[in-house]
């Protein structure tokens, strides 16, 4: 006789949130999707709320809180890809061409208040520029793409699923 799947309930808000800070340096298992976007709505949340408080500026200080918060949502992102039987390597190709592209945008001189539209617009339309650009948007399509198909239903090379679970057998 095949073993009945029951399908978990989501997890709270505040399931999710204790969940997610409880194994923030765990990249092993997998994430359920809700955990996933309420980890995310609380980043989101969170970096704007800091952001308001420093000016919406340029500070150190706000570069420093800022990628704390974006640290915070990096383990629950690996494993809803592990989910859905994925590397985690996505998450890490989504920050090194993210940094290149600031980089890149940071010596091109992107940030300077006192470039004219038309340098603006070189410095966007420049070759390395929109190739990073274009790497960074198919990176994390890829990485949403994944994260909202369901999981698999039965365990993976990641674990077992946190959404469907066996129902005990009566013996």
């Amino acid at each position: 006789m095949e073993p009945k799947i029951i399908t978990l309930p989501q997890l709270s808000f505040i399931e999710a949130v204790k969940k997610n800070y409880s194994s923030l340096t765990d990249y092993r298992g997998r994430a359920r999707r809700s955990e996933l976007w309420w980890n995310y709505l609380l980043y989101a949340v969170l970096s704007f709320v800091v952001s308001a408080m420093m000016g919406f500026g340029d500070s150190w200080l706000e570069l420093f809180i800022s990628t704390l918060l974006q640290l915070s949502i990096v383990s629950v992102t690996i494993r809803r890809l592990h989910d859905g039987g994925h590397s985690g390597i996505w998450v890490v190709a989504a920050v090194v061409v993210g940094l290149a592209l600031n980089v890149y945008g940071y010596f091109a001189g992107i940030t300077d208040a006192a470039l004219t539209p038309d340098e603006v617009m070189d410095i966007v339309f420049h070759p390395t520029f929109v190739g990073l650009y274009t790497a960074v948007a198919i990176v994390n399509i890829v990485i949403f793409v994944f994260a909202v198909v369901d999981g698999d239903k039965g365990d993976n090379q990641y674990g077992p699923s946190p959404k469907y679970v066996e129902e005990p057998t009566e013996e």
